[in-house]
């Protein structure tokens, strides 16, 4: 009987062995993109963005002459004591012949809004007041015009608010209009706004009735509009 051959023996015994496969694998984390309001197609200031202009209005017929009136709705600096929403008001020039103002800067907020507005003024005494605060970061356009017409036989409540004479000549009435014009920069202002907007026309003119009552003294009520 052949001897076992040892040589496979010896080669098993002496083979070096092997070292075990390491396998890395390196995971990249997937960086998740949070995205606000998703519903809007850009940013605000984009053209893409811009909304239509839209114009809301309110009329008032008051017991007042329009001369006392329209001393009311030009002292600009008096707004923040009366109007709704109007946190401050400072006139910053005037016109040096008539003292009257020409431009302004007004700090609104109502809902998340809280901006304030540099306006040219425009007056044109004793008819209108008109500040244009367009091309600011919340509005593509905003103009707000106040008028006075007067109506009503002569004579009336003074400009003192004592209940005395009017100027000569002047009506014992007047019916104040405002119009507000004005266009959101983004979709998204006017979304947050719909609760304020469509009714602040409204709005103002009470609190300016309220306002020429308190300063003029009260009288009876006429028809509204």
């Amino acid at each position: 009987m052949r001897p076992p051959n040892p040589t496979p023996l010896l080669r098993a015994l002496t083979r070096t062995p092997t070292p075990p496969t390491t396998t890395t694998t390196t995971t990249t984390p997937l960086l998740k993109k949070r995205t606000f309001f998703p519903s809007l197609p850009s940013l605000p200031g984009s053209p893409s963005s811009t909304t239509s202009t839209q114009t809301i209005s309110a009329t008032r017929h008051l017991p007042y002459p329009r001369s006392a009136l329209y001393t009311l709705i030009s002292d600009i600096d008096s707004y923040t004591h009366f109007l709704p929403y109007c946190l401050s008001s400072t006139v910053l020039t005037r016109d040096p012949a008539t003292s009257l103002p020409t431009s302004a800067d007004l700090r609104i907020g109502f809902a998340a809004f809280d901006e304030t507005f540099r306006s040219k003024v425009t007056c044109v005494a004793p008819v209108s007041v008109e500040a244009d605060a367009s091309g600011s970061a919340l509005f593509e356009k905003l103009k707000t015009r106040w008028e006075v017409v007067e109506e009503g036989g002569a004579g009336g409540v003074g400009e003192s608010g004592s209940g005395g004479e009017g100027a000569a000549g002047e009506a014992t009435s007047s019916t104040v209009s405002l119009h507000i014009e004005f266009g959101f920069t983004n979709p998204l202002y006017a979304a947050l706004s719909q609760a304020v907007v469509p009714k602040l026309a409204g709005t103002m003119i009470d609190a300016f009735e309220k306002r020429a009552e308190d300063v003029l003294g009260r009288k009876g009520r006429l028809e509204r509009k």
